[in-house]
């Protein structure tokens, strides 16, 4: 009898770790934020979920789980940091480009949309830094499908800080032609500010935003109606509002005097706070790469 227990016991044990091996060992899976990925699909080309998830496998590693969040964008957790930071890497799957974005960690694609070719990354940078963020990868080029024809849509990998988490919905480059505005674009991304790059209010109203004719908030010194702050003073050639002379000459002379001062960038950019036609034309394709 005691025998006949021990051999069913053991078979049972057997089986037991026969069905672990053949299942996994669920209570030894681990399903962690830290090993969760956003992970998009970049390109025209039809993927199915069953042949990402292969290809995950076979390129990075062990998936464990997969989420749909919407059209060609999952989340991906995946069984060790290893296969992460393959996932991270990204791959492709015949012309389209797996893009995975780390989702506990201030990092996302930014995407400048329909730019001229010839302008240089450099400006992206510049741009980019004189928002408070930097570029974590290398600047990429969006092309024609089936071509090597660029199409002007730049994107990169941007870190975000704990005081700047959204950009402005467009920009101004130069170009051939002067001065134009392009469309911005990455995930959860709301209005801010052009000036100080906070969200809840637009340059006008911005505290930092003063006219440098009066030194009053909220309008451009072009539009300074202020008598007393385009009049001069006579003797000392001062503003009326900083003498106590009286000679002031009249409204005409003054106007003319610093009637020539320079529209700075600040109150060009103002100008762009509206997303420009071609920028939104972009917006359906440019969604794919946020």
């Amino acid at each position: 009898m005691t025998d006949n227990m021990a051999t069913k016991n053991g078979m049972d044990k057997d089986n037991e770790n026969a069905q672990r091996k053949k299942h996994g060992d669920e209570r030894g899976m681990k399903y962690g934020k830290e090993l969760t990925v956003a992970v998009e699909l970049m390109g025209e080309d039809k993927v199915t979920t069953m042949e990402l998830l292969r290809s995950i496998k076979d390129v990075c590693g062990e998936v464990v789980g997969c989420r749909v969040k919407g059209e060609r964008k999952y989340e991906i957790t995946m069984r060790d940091g290893k296969g992460k930071e393959r996932l991270m890497d990204g791959f492709m799957i015949k012309d389209t480009k797996i893009m995975a974005r780390d989702m506990t960690t201030n990092e996302l694609i930014v995407s400048f949309m329909n730019l001229p070719v010839y302008i240089e990354d450099s400006a992206i940078l510049d741009k980019l830094n004189s928002w408070g963020v930097a570029a974590v990868s290398d600047i990429r080029r969006r092309v024609w499908p089936g071509t090597e024809i660029v199409d002007g849509t730049r994107y990169c990998k941007v870190k975000f800080t704990d005081t700047v988490q959204s950009l402005p919905y467009s920009t101004k480059f130069e170009t051939l032609e002067g001065g134009e505005y392009f469309r911005v674009i990455h995930n959860k991304q709301v209005r801010v500010c052009r000036l100080c790059i906070q969200p809840g209010h637009i340059v006008k109203d911005c505290p930092e935003f003063k006219c440098f004719k009066c030194g009053q908030q909220g309008h451009y010194a072009r539009e300074c109606t202020g008598r007393k702050e385009r009049e001069v003073c006579g003797g000392c050639q001062m503003r009326a509002n900083e003498c106590n002379c009286g000679e002031v000459l009249d409204v005409e002379e003054s106007q003319e005097m610093f009637g020539e001062e320079g529209v700075s960038q600040r109150e060009e950019e103002e100008d762009g706070e509206d997303v420009v036609k071609s920028g939104e034309e972009e917006r359906g394709r440019g969604e794919k790469l946020e």
